[in-house]
């Protein structure tokens, strides 16, 4: 079980590298989508399935319409990756919007916004953290 899950990976990171390369060139001049950056991709372990976990930088459409418009281009993007790869069979290509930065940025606004006051001494503050209510 274990050797599937590490041919999966290994897939996965051989599929990623190689859809970032494709990327560059068929998507250069679609000014709508901004830079697309490939965060991850995971494959099922029967390799069937590519789940691509994709981010946008400099976007200037709405992030569901970016996942239609690559979803409707997987299929090209498949072909290109069949003829690049030596796999028997070549995944099916979906892909997600990872919003894992946006996520880390909320966290890090939250953490923040969380400044101890000023005017409070060490041990107040620390009296107030052990003591919430």
């Amino acid at each position: 079980m274990a050797k599937e899950y590490n041919r999966a990976q290994r897939v996965g990171e051989l599929i990623q590298r190689e859809l970032a390369l494709l990327m560059q060139r068929e998507l250069r001049p679609d000014k709508k989508l901004g830079l697309v950056t490939i965060a991850s991709v995971e494959v099922t372990p029967d390799l069937k399935t590519a789940h691509i976990y994709f981010t946008l930088i400099g976007e200037t459409c709405p992030i569901t319409e970016a996942v239609e418009y690559l979803n409707q281009k997987a299929g090209l993007f498949r072909h290109h990756l069949a003829q690049q790869l030596t796999l028997r069979i070549t995944p099916q290509l979906q892909f997600n919007h990872d919003d894992s930065i946006e996520h880390a940025r909320r966290l890090t606004a939250l953490i923040n916004s969380l400044q101890p006051a000023p005017h409070l001494t060490e041990n107040q503050q620390n009296e107030a953290v052990s003591n919430p209510s």
